[in-house]
């Protein structure tokens, strides 16, 4: 346990060291029953208002929905919420002025009206996991995000004591053929987040890469396969796959987003 806590104190200190470079990440992963979709949908129509109003503030850079392929009800999560910031402390004080901030977006709501739509919120969804995360890595790209493009959740589970060979082995080893894959057309973006939040060694996932693509079709192209490499290549790839284990990949189609 003592290890676990110097290990986190380690990376928080560095993360405050380098804060202004940063972005972090707040992700919520949705329950949404069958029967609930179009309320939820009415839902987060609501809050993208509200976002914007924080987006124009300077609280966050931005905000996603992203739908969540398989999705089936049984399936863990159907929609995932992004909230992306540059100031690690707004991230983890959330929304300190929520009713201010929505007085703003509906100027013309009464109070009671707004108490209505807050509680409709949680009766259209649960949120069945939050997540604080950083991006630690990314390739060279110009790529834009736009409604109907596609990424890859991966969640990674690295053991603590190995997480800087896994960072390492995530630039080293596999970044380049990423960079290739957006050189080449065949990708638009990767990144690489490390969990901040949860942490410890019963947590689900310990690291996300997101593999983002304008649509389906480049999703789906043949270019998005490895290219062959040479036998000591193959062997050192093995072994840092070794370093971690792939829990779970979700497909996300983005359907909504708020930027400045």
């Amino acid at each position: 346990m003592r290890k676990a806590v110097l290990i986190l104190f380690a990376l928080l200190f560095n993360i405050g060291l380098q804060a202004q470079d940063k972005v972090y990440l707040a992700i919520d992963f949705m329950n949404v029953s069958e029967g609930q979709s179009n309320a939820y949908w009415e839902t987060e129509t609501f809050w993208s208002k509200i976002h914007q109003e924080r987006v124009k503030s300077g609280e966050i850079l931005g905000w996603d929905l992203w739908s969540l392929l398989p999705g089936g009800e049984k399936q863990q999560f159907q929609y995932a919420t992004v909230q992306q910031y540059n100031d690690l402390a707004k991230m983890m004080a959330g929304m300190p002025d929520l009713m201010s901030t929505v007085k703003k977006a509906y100027p013309n709501m009464s109070e009671a009206d707004i108490r209505a739509k807050l509680n409709a919120t949680s009766a259209s969804r649960s949120i069945g996991a939050r997540a604080f995360l950083e991006i630690i890595n990314s390739t060279k790209d110009d790529f834009k995000m736009k409604k109907g493009m596609v990424t890859t959740f991966d969640m990674m589970k690295v053991d603590m004591e190995s997480y800087a060979a896994y960072e390492k082995a995530e630039n080293d080893l596999f970044k380049p053929d990423h960079q290739k894959g957006v050189d080449s057309g065949a990708k638009g973006s990767w990144s690489l987040a490390r969990m901040m939040l949860p942490f410890g060694s019963d947590t689900y996932a310990s690291h996300i890469t997101f593999n983002f693509y304008t649509d389906w079709k480049q999703f789906t192209a043949p270019g998005n396969t490895r290219a062959a490499v040479s036998p000591d290549m193959e062997k050192k790839i093995n072994e840092a796959l070794k370093l971690r284990d792939m829990k779970y990949v979700f497909l996300g189609q983005l359907e909504m987003m708020v930027r400045p």
